[in-house]
C-alpha cells in the first residue's frame, strides 16, 4: 500500500563498537547497548538512545520510554511500528490481558490502540535498519575507544575494555567516552548519513539516489499528534492490583523495594478495600503517580472495566 515519510518506523537494538561510561553504585563501568529508530520510507534515522544498564542489557520499560521520546521528538505518531520479538513483545507494549476479567483476547494499556505494531520473525523484517548499522559504525569510527565487532580486532582496546569491567582501570584514562558524548556522536553520525544520497530500488524513485533528509522534508504524510489523554499508555508497568487499606502496593522485578501508592484520602473519591483495579506507573519515576482504572465487573459505582478512576500518589 502507498505510504509516506514518518508513516512506518522500525526500531532495533545493537551493541556499539565504542563502549561508553556509565556510573553505578559499584563505580564506573562500560556499556554498549543502543536503541535506534529509522523511518522506513526515507531510510532516515529518527532517534537514538544509549541504555546504560548494569548488565549491558535493556528492559521493556526502556523500550516504551524510547518509543514515547521518539514520538515527541518527531511530533507525530507512526501509522505502523516494526519491532522484533523478545523484550519488544511484552506487556509493557501490548498491555495487560483481560482474559481473567471475562474479556477474552482484550488487553488494557496497549500501544496497539494508537498504531499498528508488527513483530518480525526474519532479518528481512528489519532489513532497512539492520543493513544501516554497519555503515553507522563506519561513520562512528574513532569517535571513541573502538573495540571492533569481532574478538581480537582491536586487541589493545579490548584489553582496556576488560580491565575497566574488572575494576582495574579508569575508563577515561584509556580513552572511553561518557554516555552523553556517545549519544551525541551517534546522532551526529546519523545526521551525516541522513544527508547522504542513497540509491533507491522502489519503482517510484526510478533508481535515483536521494538523501533521506530530502524525503523526510518533502514526502511527509498526515501528522498525527499524540493525544495527551493517551500518554498513560507509555507508563511501562501495567498490571491488575487490589486496593487494601486505602493503598495499592506492588513489587517490580529489578527494584529492591515495593511501590506503594495512596488511593483514598487524596481526592473526595473513595475506593473500597478489595476493589480490583488496573494500574500503570513508571518505576523509575514513581513521583508521577499511578494511573488507576477499574477492573471490577459490575461494581456498585457503575464504572466500566478500564474506566479511569484517579491518579494515585
Amino acid at each position: 500500500i502507498p505510504f509516506f515519510a514518518y508513516d512506518v518506523w522500525t526500531m532495533d537494538d545493537y551493541s556499539t563498537n565504542q563502549p561508553y561510561i556509565v556510573g553505578s553504585e559499584n563505580g564506573d563501568r562500560l556499556c554498549r547497548q543502543v536503541l535506534a529508530c529509522m523511518d522506513v520510507y526515507s531510510a532516515g534515522w529518527l532517534s537514538v538512545e544509549m541504555i546504560g544498564r548494569e548488565r549491558d542489557a535493556y528492559r521493556g520499560e526502556d523500550i516504551v520510554r524510547f518509543i514515547e521520546r521518539t514520538i515527541d521528538a518527531q511530533g507525530t505518531l507512526p501509522v505502523c511500528l516494526l519491532l522484533e520479538r523478545g523484550r519488544w513483545d511484552s506487556q509493557a507494549i501490548h498491555g495487560v490481558p483481560l482474559d481473567d476479567l471475562g474479556l477474552e483476547g482484550k488487553a488494557w494499556g496497549a500501544l496497539d490502540d494508537l498504531f499498528y505494531i508488527v513483530h518480525g520473525f526474519s532479518s528481512r523484517h528489519k532489513a532497512v535498519i539492520e543493513s544501516s548499522f554497519n555503515f553507522l559504525q563506519a561513520v562512528l569510527a574513532h569517535s571513541g575507544r573502538d573495540i571492533g565487532r569481532v574478538r581480537g580486532e582491536y586487541e589493545a582496546a579490548t584489553k582496556h575494555y576488560l580491565a575497566v569491567q574488572a575494576g582495574s582501570r579508569d575508563p577515561r584514562a584509556v580513552g572511553f567516552i561518557e554516555q552523553d558524548a556517545a549519544r551525541a556522536a551517534h546522532w551526529q553520525a546519523m545526521q551525516l548519513m541522513n544527508a547522504r544520497s542513497r540509491e533507491r530500488s522502489a519503482a517510484e524513485f526510478a533508481g535515483r539516489a536521494i538523501a533521506p533528509n530530502d524525503l523526510l522534508s518533502t514526502e511527509r504524510g498526515i501528522v498525527r499528534p499524540m493525544p495527551d489523554a493517551e500518554r498513560w499508555r507509555f507508563l511501562p508497568v501495567k498490571r491488575i492490583a487490589t486496593v487494601r487499606g486505602g493503598f495499592i502496593e506492588t513489587e517490580v522485578t529489578h527494584y529492591g523495594a515495593s511501590f506503594r501508592f495512596e488511593v483514598n484520602g487524596i481526592t473526595d473519591l473513595y475506593v473500597s478495600n478489595g476493589h480490583k483495579v488496573l494500574i500503570a506507573f513508571d518505576p523509575a519515576l514513581p513521583a508521577l503517580g499511578c494511573y488507576v482504572a477499574n477492573a471490577t465487573p459490575k461494581c456498585r459505582e457503575g464504572w466500566k472495566i478500564g474506566q479511569h478512576i484517579l491518579t494515585a500518589r
